[in-house]
């Protein structure tokens, strides 16, 4: 499933230049996530992002919960969404996204 979260911190890895740590909530059973992604887009607090949750088919892949460089991962965000809330299942409304 691709979820609409809510950005409340973005922070610099430790580890890595070239990635970012982010913490996230949405309104489902686990409402708070820390994703690790890279400086293509860089978010902040409050922006609401789709975020393709742990088990969601991308491509030839499947999303799973995992360490980069030490930083629990768990997701992978796609960009800014607008037009939804918190919570929201966004996967049809990014079905035309490239992902890969």
């Amino acid at each position: 499933m691709i979820t609409a979260m809510t950005v409340l911190t973005a922070e610099k890895h430790p580890n890595a230049d070239s990635l970012w740590i982010y913490t996230l909530r949405s309104n489902l059973k686990k409402p708070v996530l820390q994703v690790c992604a890279n400086l293509t887009n860089v978010y902040e607090a409050g922006d609401l992002v789709a975020v393709c949750q742990v088990g969601h088919d991308v491509g030839e892949f499947v999303i799973t919960e995992r360490r980069v460089r030490g930083a629990l991962s768990q997701g992978m965000m796609i960009g800014v969404i607008a037009d939804v809330t918190s919570g929201d299942d966004v996967t049809e409304a990014c079905s035309d996204w490239d992902l890969g």
